[in-house]
């Protein structure tokens, strides 16, 4: 009678696992594959009805957008749900969460955000809370579902339940014993640098490789050239890559400054960060704190290039590009974009990203189109295509 009681629970754990899987191994998007949308949402707005169609800005990782809403971009952290960080910090399967999310919303029709009265509208960052529907499915939950996310906070303070929480505890119920993504049992993101121990290697080394240190766990060091706001370019001899520092900022990175930063990740990540670039670094101290200055005034001398010399060997790297003609200039959202030619009718855009410190940022009202001059800044990669990232007033010169 026991084995047979055992066996029947047996059979039964592996009915609910398959069920969860979708029965052939794959994880099953059931729950909202049959959620819909209970609320009308045209001609509505967040704040006023708690649902509005929006359009997206931006897509920064698996459980957090910009969106405009009510005629205003505002950051949206998604409700009831955790992803892996995918920005300052990094953790397994946070680039895959990131993608997925970034793709289904990237290719919507039509994004809905909605409230939820349990929550308030914002959490204690100032950012907006909000279910995201993207042509009729609830994309938190579909986070979950496909085991990109694992459960966020479902009940206020005061005991109260946000609206979709018993879907969102199916989901993670479904999935939680999959081994599967963020619910592995053992190292499985194909992408990631599991070892504990970081290895040393130089900039020209990821650089030249740079697809077989992807994600890597590594110690660099090189001399910062210019800063973007907190964050740093560094170089070593001919080589050069930007370091992230998200929200947080240090004395340490200065120009001049020799650095050693340790227990950092080599990243690829285009669309917000411009390509290759060293991220999740700790900038606090003691055994929080990754980035040691080796030496200080050390010069770095930019190297004289044309529009025409630049390869992505060059990106990272400080440069003087000289006899340029400006065009003109706009201001986008988080830089000013300014477009030069030079003699041969080659075009080279400039970036004066807006977290430059203000007084620091070049004013393009000073030029008259046709004027030339002489260019100072740093290569960086970009979505549309190089761009010489300017972060100085002096690093522009008329002739």
């Amino acid at each position: 009678m026991l084995k047979k009681v055992l066996f029947t629970t047996l059979l039964a754990s592996i009915a609910f696992a398959l069920a969860a899987c979708g029965g052939n191994g794959e994880l099953s998007t059931r729950l909202t594959d049959r959620l819909s949308m209970d609320f009308e949402y045209e001609g509505k707005t967040f704040f006023e009805d708690g649902v509005e169609a929006v359009d997206m800005v931006s897509c920064e990782d698996g459980d957090t957008a910009v969106f405009i809403i009510d005629g205003v971009e505002e950051r949206v952290r998604f409700l009831g749900i955790d992803t892996p960080e995918a920005s300052a910090e990094w953790e397994p399967w946070g680039y895959q969460a990131t993608e997925f999310a970034c793709e289904r919303l990237n290719n919507a029709q039509t994004i809905v955000v909605e409230a939820d009265s349990v929550t308030g509208f914002r959490d204690t960052y100032g950012r907006l809370l909000a279910w995201i529907w993207y042509d009729g499915r609830l994309l938190n939950l579909e986070l979950m579902e496909l085991a990109y996310a694992t459960r966020g906070t479902l009940i206020n303070h005061r005991g109260e339940y946000v609206k979709y929480h018993e879907e969102i505890m199916d989901a993670y119920f479904n999935v939680r014993d999959s081994g599967i993504r963020v619910f592995e049992t053992e190292e499985t993101d194909p992408l990631w640098d599991y070892s504990p121990t970081p290895q040393d290697v130089t900039i020209q080394t990821l650089i030249e490789n740079a697809e077989d240190y992807r994600f890597a766990h590594i110690n660099v060091e090189g001399v910062v050239t210019r800063m973007v706001g907190a964050h740093a370019y560094i170089q070593d001899g001919d080589f050069g890559v930007y370091v992230f520092i998200g929200y947080s900022e240090t004395e340490r990175l200065q120009v001049g400054n020799r650095i050693r930063v340790e227990n950092a990740r080599f990243i690829n990540d285009l669309l917000r960060r411009n390509g290759w670039h060293i991220s999740d670094v700790r900038t606090g101290t003691g055994v929080t704190n990754d980035i040691t200055v080796l030496e200080s005034d050390v010069s770095v001398e930019p190297t004289v290039i044309t529009i025409d010399d630049i390869t992505p060997m060059h990106y990272g790297r400080l440069v003087t590009i000289e006899n340029l003609t400006f065009e003109s200039y706009e201001a986008r959202r988080g830089e000013t974009i300014a477009t030069f030619t030079d003699g041969e009718g080659n075009t080279l855009t400039v970036s004066v990203p807006h977290i430059v410190v203000e007084d620091h940022r070049f004013d393009f009202t000073t030029l008259t189109a046709g004027d030339t001059v002489t260019i100072t800044g740093v290569l960086s990669d970009h979505i549309d295509g190089f761009r010489l990232v300017l972060t100085s007033q002096d690093d522009v010169v008329e002739e």
